[in-house]
């Protein structure tokens, strides 16, 4: 999931870098883009999933994989006012974008040293175990 933020934060910068670009490379250029946002999404949103599922007790799953859910209800709440931020400068917002990456980018670190063992496995060691 690092990995994801990581193309996610490259994904915000290409969106600043583009500012400057001449007006005839914006189309070509903000198609690499879109697919820098693809592969962060192919890359992060499986095993986000996978992830809510495996970390919650049997028991609990259903209120897991809702929470989960609810993530998506509060970035779109929050989501009009990093548009917003284009009325403040054209690369605000992306700006912002990068800053909460790099800070997931840390979280998911510092909470991949807590999880259970059996969850913080790369699928291959987790398939052999």
């Amino acid at each position: 999931m690092q990995a994801g933020g990581v193309v996610y934060a490259a994904w915000s910068v290409a969106a600043i870098a583009m500012l400057g670009l001449p007006a005839s490379w914006v189309v070509p250029y903000g198609l690499l883009v879109l697919v820098l946002l693809v592969v962060g999404n192919k890359v992060v949103y499986p095993m986000t999933a996978a992830l809510s599922e495996a970390l919650a007790p049997r028991h609990a799953r259903a209120g897991y994989l809702a929470t989960y859910q609810y993530s998506f209800t509060l970035a779109q709440t929050v989501g009009p006012l990093v548009v917003a931020l284009f009325a403040v400068a054209a690369w605000a917002p992306w700006a912002v974008l990068v800053g909460t990456n790099l800070a997931g980018i840390s979280l998911l670190g510092w909470i991949g040293t807590r999880l259970r063992a059996d969850v913080n496995r790369a699928p291959a060691e987790a398939a052999a175990a």
